[in-house]
């Protein structure tokens, strides 16, 4: 006799991160060809086609244009305000539990608050996380 125990495996996200120009977006990119689901966490229309209508957008798009659109300076600028809750919230609300690997790409996830936030959030919700760094390119 033979006994199978079958688990359901939880959805994986994977917390793509590295310095500016270290190839994050072209990495991701070949997984969005495959059909994996991408969030581009560096550009303000990425947040508006990922996130619709949330209050918090009026905030984030004047982060963007008051920082020049400046990734270091957006990332400093939500954590100096107190807004990484808020923040990582709005991310973690738009990943699915449908799909079974997801990336989450952006300098962003460089920073430590941030990303604990983010991967907290996301393990309460049953996802299992892992983190890719690409480093300096």
């Amino acid at each position: 006799r033979y006994v199978f125990h079958c688990k359901r495996l939880n959805p994986t996200i994977v917390f793509v991160k590295g310095e500016s120009y270290s190839g994050k977006s072209v990495f991701t990119r070949e997984f969005a060809k495959l059909g994996c689901r991408v969030i581009h966490l560096d550009s303000f229309p990425n947040y508006q086609a990922t996130f619709k209508s949330d209050k918090f957008l009026g905030y984030l798009k004047n982060v963007f244009e008051n920082c020049d659109h400046d990734v270091i300076k957006i990332v400093n600028t939500i954590v100096s305000d107190g807004r990484v809750d808020e923040y990582t919230s709005i991310i973690s609300r738009a990943i699915r539990k449908e799909d079974s690997l997801q990336l989450i790409e952006g300098f962003h996830l460089n920073n430590s608050e941030i990303a604990k936030s983010l991967e907290s959030k996301l393990r309460a919700r049953g996802f299992e996380i892992r983190h890719l760094d690409l480093g300096n390119g």
